[in-house]
């Protein structure tokens, strides 16, 4: 009975006196007409969670001037789970859990544990702690819409609060189930003693099994008619002096319609920093969708709670860009480092957590924080992600479907595949299904990662058929590849040859995560060419050297040509280069100037490099293509020279019209020839006078390489 007398108030923080800040749970006016409002005024970001549901709230000043948006983590009245013989659960089951998750925030809050990153957004509200530091539940709420204030629900025959009945001898002496061994809540007057079975005692709705007189919510609410007749009314009772009661209790029952339970049970409660967006809708701008295509989608849903949340993203990220990389070929880095830093926490926060009692709602209760306007970098760069909702105890846990470490990988891996694949084109629930299927089939995973349609890379864009073209360079595809062997080896832990572990999980998603960072980021922050050395000097003047040869042999066969190295097939030379396999593919052509990119040419699959100084020794252009690039060669630049049709036996000048003709496989970019079909240097016009304006300019959008002098 102590538990119950010294139950705290939430009204000290929704309508206090003298007190100059508020917390508000209602916000715009409730939508209501003279009879008939709005049942449930209160905003409701989330009820996917059986025992919770997550509402939207503001702390306010007493001018109405906004302290912090927060979103409230409340009990539910009327819970979405039928307990069974099997997995039973109780109200002392969820009692434990609001306790354990009390104290797993507190220990977040002071970096503790895993899920230290949202901690520090836990509001703690010292009314409900006790000296012991566990929290009691708060009392009873009801709300009045008509009049907008808050009172806790008086008894209907001695005005004094109703609490919840924990005695588990009065319940069954009153045919009731007991608290401990259910799920059932009743309300009651412990001052007035029930005069038959069941009456004084109040449940939100009545069941199957409730005695005749238990009466509901409505019920309730129609008694307090006999409260006020009978002055006994307490001081705060709105209706005591309302002008409307006799509408409210009279024929027209408006009371009925009016006065809504915010809580009608005493309800445990979590407040948290509002968080900017839920992850359903956070992923799909991640993968490249824009906000006016999301704010499009959830037009469509009729979903106006996350439309706001896109309207407050884009007061968030300003005039900032959401990437750094949008429209590059890194963009495909990008997605995946933002991916894998998402799915990085959501993995340990679920795994190091209490596990949640319904796994499939578990994605719901994900959410994203993104930074007010003020950051510098990006806006998808600075985020962290939450999980807003209670778990289960270990003894609640315990043999339960879907709370075993093996089940909560499985339920994680599905996340990752989600995450990596859902698209335009691959909605959720065809990625699961056909993930269920090769399962199934249980085929050989590296098979199935690397040739089944849906594991393609370009999949972890939005649109994924504007990338499907694209080919991606063999180092990017193995950093695909290894973050989906990551997320196969969570679907397959529960597989008797499967040894998972842990720490190597982690180590291996950050190394991952390093490798991208690396190439995100290299020296300049943009693609650079390796510094050439001695004998990448030797080995180009080697190339160039046979080149020029081939061109004086189509000109005149009488000339001997030095054999070209066995490397070089049909058209194209191979030159081994540092790093070039990275530095050298894009989407776009990159015209190299020296160490600066000069221009980008949309459409082009060339990037032309030149020497300075090569005039002096070498008058030839080379053009490095990225097409024929050999999977086997780990760092390779391609060269590929122009087909310009043999010269004809005894002629001096080409068939120019035969060379304009063919297609040329590249196509030189500089300021003087975008555009224009090769022409090697034997068979242009000798410059009359080197150094003059025109060849300048030309060099000066190319860089030769030459070989050293001798």
């Amino acid at each position: 009975m102590n538990q119950n007398t010294s139950m705290p108030s939430l009204l000290p923080y929704l309508e206090p006196d003298d007190a100059k800040i508020r917390m508000d749970i209602i916000g715009a006016r409730a939508a209501t007409t003279e009879s008939i409002p709005k049942r449930f005024p209160f905003r409701i970001l989330n009820e996917s969670s059986p025992l919770t549901r997550l509402l939207r709230a503001e702390i306010l000043t007493d001018a109405g001037s906004l302290v912090q948006p927060v979103f409230l983590l409340v009990q539910k009245d009327t819970y979405h789970y039928q307990p069974g013989e099997l997995w039973p659960l109780t109200n002392l089951d969820v009692e434990a859990c609001w306790q354990q998750a009390y104290s797993f925030f507190s220990l977040a809050e002071s970096g503790k544990t895993p899920i230290s990153a949202i901690g520090h957004d836990v509001i703690r509200l010292g009314e409900a702690t006790t000296s012991s530091g566990s929290r009691n539940a708060f009392q009873s709420l009801f709300f009045c819409v008509h009049r907008r204030v808050f009172f806790h629900p008086p008894c209907p025959g001695c005005g004094q609060n109703l609490f919840l009945c924990k005695d588990d001898a009065l319940l069954l002496s009153q045919g009731l189930s007991t608290y401990s061994a259910s799920l059932r809540r009743f309300l009651y007057c412990p001052s007035c003693p029930p005069a038959m079975e069941g009456n004084g005692f109040y449940v939100l709705s009545l069941g199957a099994a409730d005695s005749g007189g238990v009466r509901d919510s409505g019920g309730l609410i129609a008694a307090w008619r006999y409260l006020l007749a009978s002055g006994l009314a307490p001081v705060g009772f709105p209706c005591l002096n309302c002008p409307e009661r006799d509408k409210c209790y009279g024929p027209e029952n408006l009371a009925a319609v009016r006065i809504i339970p915010f809580g009608f049970y005493p309800f445990h409660m979590l407040v948290f920093k509002a968080m900017t967006i839920r992850a359903a809708d956070f992923l799909p701008l991640v993968s490249g969708a824009g906000m006016d295509d999301m704010e499009n989608r959830l037009l469509e849903k009729n979903e106006p709670e996350r439309l706001s949340e896109i309207a407050g993203l884009r007061r968030a990220v300003a005039e900032r860009d959401l990437f750094l990389f949008e429209g590059t070929a890194k963009h495909f880095l990008e997605i995946l480092y933002l991916k894998l830093s998402f799915l990085s926490e959501i993995t340990e926060l679920i795994r190091t957590g209490p596990p949640p009692l319904d796994i499939d709602a578990a994605l719901d209760c994900l959410w994203v924080k993104i930074p007010v306007p003020g950051s510098f970098l990006p806006g998808l760069w600075s985020f962290r992600a939450g999980y807003l909702d209670i778990g289960l105890t270990r003894k609640a846990a315990l043999g339960r479907a879907g709370a075993h470490r093996a089940q909560i990988s499985y339920f994680l891996g599905l996340v990752w595949f989600y995450v990596l694949l859902t698209n335009t084109s691959q909605p959720a629930a065809a990625v699961i299904a056909e993930l269920s299927a090769i399962l199934e089939k249980n085929h050989e995973r590296d098979t199935d990662l690397k040739s089944t349609p849906l594991f393609a890379p370009e999949n972890i864009f939005w649109n994924p058929a504007a990338h499907r073209l694209k080919a991606f360079p063999m180092a990017w595809k193995d950093l695909w590849e290894k973050t989906l062997e990551l997320a196969w080896t969570l679907l397959t832990t529960d597989r008797p040859e499967a040894v998972w572990s842990s720490d190597k999980f982690r180590q291996d998603l950050s190394a991952i995560r390093q490798e991208i960072k690396k190439r995100l980021f290299a020296e300049g922050g943009t693609p650079a060419i390796a510094e050439t050395n001695v004998s990448d000097d030797q080995a180009i003047h080697k190339i160039l050297t046979g080149i020029i040869g081939k061109w004086q042999t189509a000109m005149n066969p009488s000339h001997a040509v030095t054999p070209v190295s066995k490397d070089i097939k049909a058209e194209t030379t191979l030159l081994t280069r540092a790093k070039t396999e990275e530095t050298l593919w894009d989407a776009e052509t990159t015209i190299q100037t020296g160490n600066h990119v000069q221009e980008a040419v949309p459409d082009a699959e060339t990037i032309v490099l030149t020497g300075d100084k090569a005039r002096e020794t070498l008058q030839v252009t080379v053009t490095v293509t990225k097409d024929k690039l050999e999977e086997d060669l780990e760092k390779t630049v391609v060269i590929s020279k122009i087909k310009t049709g043999a010269a004809p036996v005894g002629t001096h000048d080409p068939p120019r019209e035969k060379i304009g003709d063919e297609p040329c496989e590249t196509i030189i970019l500089s300021g003087k020839t975008a555009g224009k079909p090769f022409v090697p240097p034997a068979f242009e016009p000798k410059v009359k006078h080197p150094g003059t304006g025109d060849e300048d300019d030309i060099l000066s959008e190319t860089i030769i390489l030459r070989p050293p002098q001798k």
